[in-house]
């Protein structure tokens, strides 16, 4: 007993040769005089790499030089050159209105696969959470990439864990094919389950395949991080815009530029908190209307998409491919930042027709089903744009939406047409539905007295197509609608109005 309390009265000088030890044990210094602390820590990382902190505080600031979130991002030769400029007729220019950072291109990491985003997932209902998404697609047939895809490895590059320290760790990845038909599958996603368990979350990963060369450096993408937002308390739902690839067909389109300006403005007036638009080729004055709209505050991004530099090549075999892998992208981008997702195409419109907004109607539609759904479909309406023009009321633009109200009947009208969907609750998006969503939060059918969707085309799909119109009304296949020129026509024109600037003849090729 004299000997313990002996010790207990030297504690301090006890206390004192603890924390010296712990120092020593987790310092650098400590390690090299004491090898054996090292035996106490975990053996996650199999590669780690050192660097001083004010040498990565110098990469960090080149990597990312422009700390302002609103900014344009052009492309020169085969990378991005960081810089908010004019816009340049002869060259794309993205616009990005996020709080992120960077923006996401397609990055080659081996002859045949392309990455081009990444987010972490800790939702506690997603089986294997936490974990990190990769969506990549392939240039080549799916058979030919099998190697690569199940020997394909994960690197979760952690910053900041140790002062001045990266930590890379690897883990297998998992795939899955993100459409259904095998023949002309491109896009995939790759789960690399969280190695930490949640403690950090990665700020950067990468995919290597057999396939790739060893002296090659890995090509690092962000990794997007969910964040709680004030959009989740706010009393009024609030949703974003989805937009299927803008593609190069929408050349074809007569006033094109109007009819993208037709699809914001009817959009902001139901209540729109965001619009996100990729660019897979689609004519410089689409590009432009965009640009020139969010430099009027406007919460619209748009996306580089195709690639097409050199030595890189990517092109979508199918659209139901290059839909699905967009909307995926999309949803978890607009995770936590919007309550609700919308997936359409820009010829798309959702017309409430029993409430003045589509915050309105989710609301609604919310309270009857007590927030039980993940996604709710609306019953498709085509326009069909070979039929004649029938204005209500003087057409001060050239817009669809106001011109064509004949609408095909269609006897399937659920069939192909699109979603809503709560964004939390959504694993897998889809073209047209959500593929997997939170269990126990089955999909709901909008009636359509409720809301129905406008599409403004010649054909839905290759099942259906516009007849000649004189037939089409003997065999009592046309309806005439008047709801969105005059339920909505009046705020939507008063916000062309103040973008008619922008819309000269030269804008609207």
């Amino acid at each position: 007993m004299a000997v313990f309390r002996k010790i207990w009265r030297q504690k301090k000088v006890l206390f004192l040769v603890g924390c010296t030890v712990i120092l020593l044990g987790v310092s650098d210094v400590g390690k090299s005089i004491f090898p054996f602390t090292q035996m106490l820590q975990p053996k996650r990382a199999t590669e780690e790499n050192r660097e001083p902190i004010l040498k990565m505080f110098v990469r960090q600031m080149e990597r990312h030089p422009q700390p302002d979130p609103w900014y344009v991002m052009q492309f020169v030769g085969n990378g991005p050159s960081w810089k908010t400029q004019e816009w340049n007729e002869s060259e794309p220019s993205y616009i990005l209105r996020e709080h992120s950072g960077w923006l996401d291109t397609w990055q080659q990491i081996s002859p045949q696969l392309f990455l081009y985003s990444a987010y972490w997932d800790d939702r506690d209902w997603v089986q294997n959470a936490p974990l990190v998404r990769i969506f990549a697609a392939s240039s080549t047939q799916p058979n030919e990439l099998l190697t690569d895809l199940t020997r394909a490895e994960c690197l979760m590059r952690y910053e900041h864990r140790e002062l001045g320290h990266l930590v890379v760790r690897k883990v297998n990845a998992t795939y899955a094919k993100v459409t259904k038909d095998n023949s002309t599958e491109q896009g995939y996603e790759f789960i690399c389950k969280d190695p930490l368990g949640g403690e950090e979350s990665p700020s950067d990963v990468t995919l290597t395949t057999n396939k790739q060369d060893e002296s090659q450096e890995n090509t690092w993408i962000k990794v997007h991080q969910f964040q709680a937002s004030v959009t989740q308390t706010s009393e009024e739902p609030t949703f974003g815009v989805c937009v299927k690839p803008l593609t190069s067909e929408l050349s074809k389109v007569p006033n094109v530029a109007w009819q993208i300006a037709d699809f914001i403005a009817y959009y902001q007036v139901l209540g729109a908190s965001k619009f996100t638009f990729y660019d897979d080729g689609c004519p410089a004055s689409v590009r432009r209307i965009i640009y020139d709209l969010s430099n009027e505050g406007l919460p619209v991004q748009l996306l580089p998409w195709s690639v097409d530099l050199k030595d890189l090549k990517l092109t979508w075999r199918s659209y139901s491919d290059n839909v699905v892998m967009s909307a995926q992208d999309c949803v978890y981008r607009n995770m936590y930042k919007q309550q609700y997702t919308l997936v359409v195409g820009v010829d798309q419109f959702v017309v409430p027709r029993s409430n003045s907004s589509l915050s309105g109607l989710i609301q609604d539609l919310s309270q009857a089903v007590e927030g039980y759904f993940a996604d709710v479909r609306f019953a498709h309406a085509l326009f069909c744009t070979n039929y004649p023009d029938k204005a209500v009321r003087e057409v001060q633009f050239p817009l669809l939406s106001h011109k064509k109200t004949y609408r095909r009947q269609i006897s399937e009208a659920y069939q192909g047409s699109q979603y809503l969907a709560k964004t939390e609750a959504v694993e897998w998006a889809g073209a047209n539905v959500v593929s997997k969503r939170k269990i126990l939060t089955p999909v709901k059918w909008v009636a359509t007295d409720v809301a129905l969707l406008h599409q403004y085309a010649e054909a839905q799909g290759p099942s259906l197509q516009c007849g000649i119109f004189n037939e089409d009304q003997s065999a009592n296949l046309v309806v005439e609608d008047n709801q969105l020129p005059l339920g909505y026509g009046t705020n939507v024109t008063n916000l062309i109005s103040q973008w008619q600037k922008y819309l000269s003849v030269t804008n609207a090729a």
